[in-house]
């Protein structure tokens, strides 16, 4: 990891939680949860449209359990992260949030998963990367991309699914995920229009009324 030059997040996964590994993993890259944020410089600024980005990492590793858990107590840390309204935010966590097809009976997702949902989409989160099922796969859910990538450093794959990792790129339009393969290849995997947030809202609304019958409201930070 020392031969990544650019800014690093390092989240902890389900493996490095085991035989008190956690403790391991804060000797060597520090606290599971972290943020990152990073000003744009005026001209990319304007052609991004957005000030800088956010991101945010979360540990949602359980010792010696496969599944995942964030964590009631950690909604409201997660949302005084995102203090810069005009950032493109990005939420970095190990266990997925949701399904990934091609993965088999599903067991593993975080335990707090739709708690989770209702967080980052209260926060207007543009981006959600995961992995923890060895399958890249990718989601539109209420105007959010979310990113579960496949394995890079282990053959411990699913299926016919072969070992790679993601690269995204942001432009003022749109989110572009590359997948790369170990035999070399980059293809484009996904294209997400910025511009899916506001489309959705205006088509899927939740109605304040219903908000505030069933208590749901209350459950954001």
């Amino acid at each position: 990891m020392d031969r990544i030059e650019f800014p690093q997040v390092v989240i902890p996964g389900n493996h490095d939680a085991r035989n008190v590994g956690y403790v391991h993993f804060q000797r060597f890259f520090g606290d599971p949860h972290s943020r990152l944020r990073a000003a744009l410089e005026p001209l990319r600024a304007e052609r991004l449209q957005a000030t800088g980005f956010t991101i945010v990492g979360l540990d949602s590793s359980e010792p010696d359990v496969d599944e995942g858990r964030v964590g009631r107590d950690r909604y409201p840390w997660i949302a005084d992260q995102f203090d810069e309204p005009g950032d493109i935010r990005i939420v970095a966590v190990h266990h997925h949030l949701v399904p990934i097809p091609g993965t088999g009976r599903e067991r593993n997702i975080v335990l707090d998963a739709a708690d989770v949902l209702l967080t980052l989409v209260g926060l207007d989160v543009d981006i959600v990367i995961s992995g923890h099922k060895h399958v890249p796969f990718f989601w539109g859910l209420n105007g959010m991309l979310i990113c579960n990538s496949g394995t890079a450093g282990t053959r411990r794959i699913r299926a016919s699914t072969p070992p790679s990792w993601n690269e995204l790129h942001v432009d003022a339009t749109t989110i572009k995920v590359f997948t790369h393969y170990l035999d070399g290849r980059r293809e484009l995997s996904v294209i997400f229009s910025r511009k899916t947030r506001t489309l959705t809202r205006e088509a899927f609304y939740l109605t304040d009324d219903f908000l505030a019958s069933n208590g749901i409201e209350a459950l954001r930070p």
